[in-house]
């Protein structure tokens, strides 16, 4: 064959694999509908309008439990979803399904839905979220990472309430998630007692907190990621879960218990990167008490107060 025959032949392959490349990359793009129901049986339908920036899912049962945030079908549309609508006949909204759309500042739940699951609407711009009566669960970091001052929450719901516009169980006894875009001074029920896995997790609004002596249980990463500065722990015999206070912003802490609060130590430990050095003020004649407990393993900076 011809050299320069050979060699046009190359070049005009290498083109055509190119574009054949860039065609399929771009393909996605184009993709607007789908299905997005978990199985067989369950037959739910995806479609955006990208003239508004609606997404709206269809059908009757539940929606997959993505497992990532590329794992769903509109993943290519996230930086597009402005509004959210679910319609009567699903029963869940997955995990991870709205994970990073940081457009979305709309959201309708039907009075179908079951369950919200873990990381939904992780990072969303949403301001404020209805929750409806048939809504029975909702996982961890469902709502974490958004811009969230108020959760509005059905009355006649059995399982969940609103506080200040704070999630709460029913009994409001446990606070279930802080929205991250409030700006208010945290303040609790009389009757709250716990305090959930990741419930403030990244609220930057929180520099300050004072947990009331009703609160016996702060969870695992429950203030982790939020700017605190100044920390202080009512006199009741309070547990503390891993990584509660994840931050090396914390300048002072306050315990008002004689008897030093249960804290975890070690490669998960409850003040996990806040300084040994930081100052931790305690009733006066609680030195040795605090010096022989898991927070002598952890702090060094220990000052009675009168």
């Amino acid at each position: 064959m011809n050299r320069n025959i050979f060699k046009f032949t190359i070049k005009i392959t290498i083109i055509a694999f190119v574009c054949l490349c860039v065609m399929n990359c771009n393909k996605e793009d184009f993709i607007t509908s789908g299905i997005c129901g978990k199985d067989q049986y369950n037959l739910l339908t995806w479609q955006f309008n990208d003239e508004d920036g609606v997404l709206t899912i269809k059908g009757n049962g539940y929606m997959i439990n993505f497992s990532t945030l590329e794992n769903h079908p509109w993943a290519h549309l996230r930086k597009k979803i402005k509004t959210v609508i679910i319609d009567q006949g699903v029963k869940n909204i997955g995990a991870f399904a709205f994970n990073d759309c940081y457009e979305l500042t709309s959201l309708t739940i039907p009075n179908s839905v079951l369950a919200i699951e873990y990381a939904a609407f992780f990072g969303c711009s949403l301001t404020s979220v209805f929750i409806p009566s048939s809504v029975i669960s909702i996982e961890s970091f469902a709502f974490i990472g958004n811009h969230l001052t108020d959760f509005d929450v059905d009355v006649k719901n059995i399982h969940y309430s609103s506080f200040n516009g704070v999630l709460y169980n029913k009994l409001q006894d446990t606070l279930i998630c802080y929205p991250g875009g409030k700006t208010e001074i945290v303040t609790f029920p009389n009757t709250a007692t716990t305090i959930t896995s990741a419930a403030f997790y990244g609220c930057q609004n929180i520099t300050s907190i004072e947990i009331p002596n009703s609160i016996v249980k702060i969870e695992d990463y429950a203030l982790s990621s939020c700017p605190l500065t100044s920390l202080i722990i009512g006199n009741s015999d309070i547990t503390i879960g891993e990584l509660a206070f994840n931050e090396r912003y914390l300048k002072s802490i306050t315990c008002k218990g004689f008897n030093p609060p249960n804290i975890v130590v070690g490669d998960r430990a409850t003040f996990y990167s806040v300084p040994a050095n930081t100052p931790v003020y305690i009733p006066s004649g609680a030195l040795s008490a605090y010096q022989n407990s898991n927070w002598g393993k952890v702090f060094s900076n220990f000052i009675e107060e009168l």
